[in-house]
């Protein structure tokens, strides 16, 4: 049995409930409508899209309704979940963003780190949202690092999350350039260790 998604775990607590409820039902339409057939040999060329020849003007009237809708259903899917996750940010602009993932007795984290531009010291600029991480008793926090293969490489900074909160949204910076292929990791520390703590959150 497939499990259905919670598109409010997805996307957070900031989306209005009139925008998920909108982006349910879209979601909803495309499970519905199930995955394409596979194109038969007649249609191995793209067909003709200028004038009477287009696409849409050999389907049935009832049938370009349902094309339309789907077209519909998958813009707002695309355009909703891509703007919260990388723009919905109070006037932070990101030009890429990662999507980490829960690990260990975290496995139901989640957090989104949204790359930003230089600040005027040269400082990138991240923005980072995190869900379902405890509150660490005492003095602990968390620590966000950067990875090549299974080795740390840097940190990108601390942070810590209150007690109860669903969402925690923490800016930090780095001044360094950010090369692809790097990993990131969060790992849960206090003070005194003497060496990284677990793992809790990944890309």
């Amino acid at each position: 049995m497939t499990k259905r998604t919670d598109l409010r775990e997805l996307l957070g607590p900031e989306v209005p409930e009139h925008e998920l409820e909108r982006l349910r039902v879209a979601h909803e339409a495309l499970l519905a409508a199930g995955p394409p057939p596979e194109l038969g040999p007649a249609l191995a060329d793209p067909p003709p899209t200028g004038g009477r020849e287009g696409l849409l003007f050999f389907l049935p009237r009832r049938r370009v309704g349902a094309a339309l809708l789907l077209a519909a259903a998958l813009a707002a899917i695309a355009f909703g979940g891509g703007y919260f996750l990388g723009h919905h940010g109070h006037g932070f602009k990101s030009a890429h963003t990662v999507v980490m993932h829960g690990t260990g007795a975290a496995r139901a984290a989640r957090a989104s780190i949204l790359i930003g531009g230089t600040d005027s010291g040269g400082n990138v600029r991240l923005l980072m949202r995190v869900r379902g991480l405890e509150q660490i008793p005492g003095s602990g926090y968390y620590e966000l690092y950067l990875t090549k293969g299974r080795r740390l490489i840097l940190s990108c900074g601390t942070f810590d999350v209150a007690a109860g909160a669903k969402t925690t949204e923490v800016r930090l910076s780095v001044p360094y350039q950010l090369k692809r292929g790097l990993g990131w990791i969060v790992t849960r520390e206090r003070p005194g260790q003497r060496t990284t703590g677990p793992t809790v959150l990944t890309t």
